[in-house]
C-alpha cells in the first residue's frame, strides 16, 4: 500500500511523461518475424528472472556459499535499484544496444557465478545486469512496431517465466550448475537486434 501511494505522489509531483507514438515505417507492414523475435527476447528475459529467483538459493547452497537467501534479496534489490536507475539513464541510447549491454554482462555474471568465491558478487550484479531488459524491450517494441503488440509480448514473457525455470531444473539433474550454463548461453542469441 505505501509503495502504491508513493507511486501515486510521485507522479502528481513530476508528473507522468506523454507517451509518444513512433511513426509507422515501411517494414512494419508485415511484423511477424520481427514481433516472434521480440517474443522470443521477452521469454528468455523473464524465464531468466525467474529462474535466477527459482535457482540462486539451490545453486549457492551446493557450491557452499553462505547467506544464499540474503544473496537473492540482494539479486532482486538490485533488479529494483537497477530498473529505476534504467529509467534515469537509458533513454540516452538506443534500446538495442541497451539489451546488448544487457546480454554480454549477464553472461560474463552467468560465468562468474561458476566460481565459488565470485557467485555471490555475480548474482547480485546479474539483477542489475537484467534490470533493464524488459522495459527497454517494451519501449524499442514501440518504436518499432504497433503498440497493439504489447499485451502479446506479455503473454509470450508470461511464459518464458513458466516454460524456463522447469527447463532449466531439467537440464541439471546431478546438480545445479548446469542451468546457469544453459542461461549463459541462451539469452543473448535471442535479440531481435541484429534482424530488426
Amino acid at each position: 500500500m505505501a509503495l502504491c501511494a508513493a507511486t501515486f505522489v510521485a507522479g502528481r509531483v513530476w508528473g507522468v511523461p506523454d507517451i509518444v507514438t513512433a511513426p509507422a515505417q515501411a517494414g512494419a507492414a508485415r511484423p511477424g518475424p520481427q514481433f516472434a523475435l521480440f517474443a522470443a527476447l521477452i521469454a528468455c528475459y523473464v524465464g531468466l528472472e525467474a529462474g535466477y529467483g527459482a535457482w540462486t538459493v539451490r545453486y549457492l547452497t551446493e557450491v557452499g556459499v553462505g547467506g544464499a537467501a540474503l544473496i537473492l534479496s540482494g539479486f532482486w534489490g538490485a533488479l529494483t535499484v537497477g530498473r529505476v536507475l534504467t529509467g534515469v539513464f537509458a533513454a540516452r541510447w538506443e534500446p538495442s544496444r541497451v539489451v546488448l549491454l544487457c546480454a554480454a554482462a549477464l553472461a560474463v555474471c552467468a560465468a562468474a557465478a561458476l566460481r565459488p568465491e565470485l557467485a555471490a558478487g555475480a548474482h547480485l550484479l546479474a539483477g542489475l545486469a537484467l534490470a533493464p531488459v524488459f522495459g527497454t524491450t517494451l519501449a524499442w517494441l514501440t518504436r518499432t512496431l504497433s503498440a497493439r503488440l504489447v499485451p502479446f509480448l506479455l503473454v509470450a514473457g508470461s511464459l518464458g517465466g513458466v516454460i524456463a525455470p522447469a527447463l532449466l531444473g531439467g537440464c541439471s539433474p546431478a546438480g545445479a550448475r548446469r542451468p546457469y550454463r544453459r542461461s549463459c548461453c541462451c539469452w543473448p542469441s535471442c535479440s531481435p537486434s541484429s534482424r530488426s
